[in-house]
């Protein structure tokens, strides 16, 4: 990957911000292969495409059944009808999310995928397919130095395995930028203690273990300058490094920069890593610290599944209980016989016949909430192969079986419909009550689009319920990259209109209202004391913290559930908030924003930081961009006029040419 490319600047430059233009020049010549499109492939190939590497091709001969329309968000129910298959059902839709990425599907039989591998650098497999066949395509990866992933979404579980190979070399493990610090003291001692500068308690330093940093301006203790080592952290304002008994004694002044060297990461093959996923000392990625030993079960459970798998050369059909009864006993004898043998399995919990009876019970489900989940965590490893951020532990495991209820008896019969997988996990009582539901949403940016998509799957307020959502922001050009109901026609249109829309084709029985309204003290006639009491669900997709102050403090006053989010680049958080059980977002004292909000800087900026980038956005929209539509035009006006027709409105059309 090291040919001249050419990258769509305005529709990448989030992603460009986030990962740099080094990575983001790599990415675009990645090519990637999914095998796979109910709801997880469905999930990746959409990420993945945002991001815009050079080729993603898709492969699934399965024609298109009723509930796969509960998860994968592209298919129709005159796919099922016209038995169209999964992948030639999704692909034209998935292609119009990013126009520079080159997409086909690939119609050969899975047994024959081992014959794709050298056509692409990473290959993804979102299903369960024999160990012996999923062994072969990994061993075939790692000849050719190319990326494997497999994934699997069970119901209200899951896994990712990824295999890199030998020769795997991370450039940059966090993708943080690298943090400076003016020295305080630095101690003459076997190791060397350095003391930051703390300004009265305000700094500390971001510092851990394994971290490398330099030395420069540092008087008396010369030898630092320059020096490059290894840290071990000690304290908020103080770590170790290297052995300084023989340096000259330390004076005054000094910096130390962190600096991040390139690592080089051996995998496992995924044919000694599936009896033993332990490696070098390092642990699987652990996902929930209130299950300790849960990760190792799981994965007893899912070898315990490909067994059954080659048994039967199937997953078992939803509840069937008779296959889970078998499963049950494959992997208790797993157990037993590993736990005689291997260290790994010692960490693990008691042998739990619930949990390898959830995993396979509902091992055929896949469900919006979870390959949404699973689907991003998968995409993010693509990207990784990059060299950009630290790739997960070969495996990853989950479950969120405390979802279940666990009183009474849920009615679990299905009702061949878009829904079945759901309800057979829980229940129709649930679907009934998710579908009844009224909510609330404010922001239809990169998580609201998301959420609706999600709620959409779902079957929420899909009967009495509705879904109201509010933005009073417009599509830029930049949003395409991670706002997936929009598409370059929608240039300049409304948000919250534009993403109701393209829900509603994704399941038209969704009930979804937009509004374009700020939520605040003064639109409190629009949002008034009967519109807070009817919501059940208040979610927050906004991205500014004055917005959340005010909205949290009308839950509090009127006893509304809150769930609050934001995104920052790769990071994330999420808040669920319940009156009178758990603390309120006001509660806690946010730091203060580093980055300016698009909608602030479109319509309120107020502020010096964001007059400076309101000046810096119109002089690339009347320099940079103003000037590529002539040339455009001057090269040829059929082409140009062609085109200009499918992006924004006639205002904009109109706006362009004149």
């Amino acid at each position: 990957m090291d040919k001249k490319v050419e990258i769509d600047m305005d529709l990448h430059s989030r992603t460009i911000g986030t990962l740099g233009l080094e990575t983001m020049s790599q990415l675009v010549q990645m090519r990637v292969l999914i095998h796979g499109l109910r709801g997880l492939g469905a999930e990746i190939a959409k990420n993945i495409i945002l991001a815009g590497p050079s080729e993603v091709s898709l492969h699934d001969i399965n024609h298109t059944t009723i509930s796969d329309l509960g998860a994968n968000f592209f298919l129709t129910e005159a796919d099922v009808n016209n038995k169209v298959t999964r992948a030639d059902a999704s692909i034209n839709k998935l292609s119009e999310l990013n126009p520079m990425v080159k997409m086909r599907a690939i119609k050969c039989q899975t047994s024959e995928l081992i014959n794709e591998v050298c056509n692409f650098d990473v290959i993804v497999i979102t299903e369960v397919i024999s160990l012996e066949l999923a062994t072969q395509i990994d061993a075939e990866c790692r000849k050719g130095n190319k990326g494997f992933i497999w994934s699997v979404a069970t119901g209200i579980s899951g896994f990712c395995f990824v295999d890199y190979g030998e020769n795997f070399v991370i450039k940059d493990n966090n993708g943080e930028e690298n943090k400076q610090y003016i020295i305080n003291k630095v101690t003459k001692e076997n190791p060397g203690i350095v003391i930051i500068e703390d300004n009265d308690g305000k700094i500390r330093h971001q510092l851990t273990d394994g971290d490398y940093v330099t030395f420069k301006e540092v008087q008396g203790m010369h030898e630092l300058n320059g020096l490059k080592t290894q840290i071990k952290w000690i304290s908020p304002i103080s770590f170790s490094i290297c052995d300084t008994s023989k340096f000259g004694d330390y004076q005054i002044g000094g910096i130390v920069d962190q600096i991040k060297i390139h690592v080089k990461r051996v995998f496992k093959s995924l044919s000694d890593s599936i009896h033993d996923p332990y490696f070098e000392g390092r642990n699987p990625d652990p996902i929930d610290f209130s299950k300790f030993g849960r990760p190792e079960l799981l994965h007893i459970s899912f070898r315990a599944l490909l067994k059954y798998v080659s048994i039967h050369n199937n997953l078992p059909e939803l509840n069937d209980l008779i296959a889970v009864q078998e499963i049950v006993e494959f992997a208790n004898e797993e157990y037993l016989n590993v736990r005689e043998k291997l260290t790994w399995i010692k960490n693990s919990e008691e042998f739990n016949r619930e949990v390898v009876s959830n995993v396979a019970r509902f091992s055929r489900a896949q469900i919006s909430p979870i390959c949404a989940f699973l689907g991003g965590v998968v995409a993010q490893e693509v990207i990784k192969f990059t060299g950009k951020y630290s790739p997960i532990s070969q495996w990853l495991w989950f479950d969120f079986f405390e979802t279940i209820a666990k009183i009474g008896t849920p009615d679990r019969s299905l009702m061949n419909s878009r829904y079945d997988d759901q309800i057979a996990i829980f229940g129709r009582e649930i679907q009934e009550k998710l579908s009844n539901l009224n909510l609330f949403m404010i922001g239809a940016g990169a998580l609201g689009c998301e959420f609706l998509k999600d709620f959409a799957m779902m079957g929420i307020s899909t009967k009495d319920g509705l879904l109201t959502v509010t933005d009073n922001d417009n599509i830029e050009i930049s949003n395409l990259g991670r706002q997936f109901l929009f598409r370059r026609k929608d240039f300049h249109a409304s948000k919250s209109k534009t993403a109701c829309n393209m829900i509603k084709n994704m399941n038209s029985d969704f009930k979804c209202k937009d509004l374009q309204n700020y939520v605040s003290p003064e639109t409190e006639d629009i949002f008034n004391d009967d519109f807070w009491k009817k919501q059940d669900f208040i979610i927050n997709a906004v991205d500014n913290v004055k917005a959340r102050v005010y909205i949290d403090n009308m839950c509090t006053w009127h006893g509304k559930n809150l769930i609050d989010s934001g995104t920052l680049g790769t990071k994330a958080h999420v808040q669920l908030i319940v009156p009178n059980k758990t603390s309120c977002y006001n509660d806690t004292v946010d730091p203060p924003e580093e980055g300016i909000p698009m909608c602030v800087l479109h319509n309120f900026p107020s502020v010096i930081e964001h007059c400076i980038e309101w000046g810096r956005d119109h002089f690339t929209e009347i320099f940079t961009h103003a000037i590529k539509d002539t040339q455009k035009l001057l090269e040829s006006t059929d082409t140009y006029y062609k085109e200009l027709t499918k992006e924004g409105t006639p205002s904009l059309h109109f706006e362009k040419v004149t």
